[in-house]
């Protein structure tokens, strides 16, 4: 700021002087050396003046840089921590639905057991042991495996919106489900057309 308002100074300071040393000039060369000297002195007084300004804004710009580097490295490091903390949800995502399928396996093998245990016994009751049509146990079979694919299509949209996997494998894992889940309803839908009345 101070720059600013004495190069004006200076230069005003100097035309005076130049008119004064005019005025007592005799001569035409005097005069000469006079304006000669003046300019020399503003030509000197205004490269000072820009290499002030260009050596304030050189170190405005280190200043920037630096502030900006740290800011980078603040960013980067937030950046590894985020990575680590997907990671560590990513990881306990899985372990949840490792063991939710592992309940979900022991539950349904409980209940398959106690269902067939029942069925026996009803039919012992009966004294008319009859055994299960294969399409209905196809049928059965189906269903299942239809539930089985439909709950492994919303663990892979979880993994997805988690970004554990990217959207080119979730594009193709899920068109596989897709694929399998379309075959699975044509043969129910051919069984249960074939199914008696």
């Amino acid at each position: 700021m101070t720059g600013k308002r004495t190069l004006p100074l200076a230069l005003l300071t100097l035309l005076l002087l130049a008119s004064t040393a005019t005025a007592q000039a005799q001569s035409t060369t005097e005069i000469i050396y006079v304006v000669i000297v003046v300019i020399a002195i503003a030509s000197i007084l205004h490269t000072y003046h820009l290499t002030q300004a260009k050596n304030g804004l050189e170190n405005r710009l280190r200043t920037l840089k630096a502030i900006l580097d740290k800011q980078r490295a603040e960013i980067d490091e937030n950046e590894e921590k985020l990575a680590i903390q997907r990671a560590e949800i990513a990881k306990m995502i899985d372990g949840k639905v490792i063991n939710e399928a592992k309940k979900a396996e022991q539950l349904k093998k409980s209940k398959k057991s106690s269902i067939d245990t029942l069925r026996m016994e009803y039919w012992d009751r009966l004294g008319q042991l009859e055994e299960p049509s294969p399409k209905k146990t196809e049928i059965e079979k189906l269903l299942n495996e239809k539930k089985e694919i439909e709950g492994l299509v919303e663990a892979t949209k979880s993994k997805y919106v988690t970004e554990v996997i990217d959207k080119g494998t979730f594009n193709e894992i899920m068109g596989g489900y897709q694929k399998k889940l379309i075959e699975l309803e044509s043969r129910l839908a051919k069984l249960n057309e074939e199914k008696p009345k």
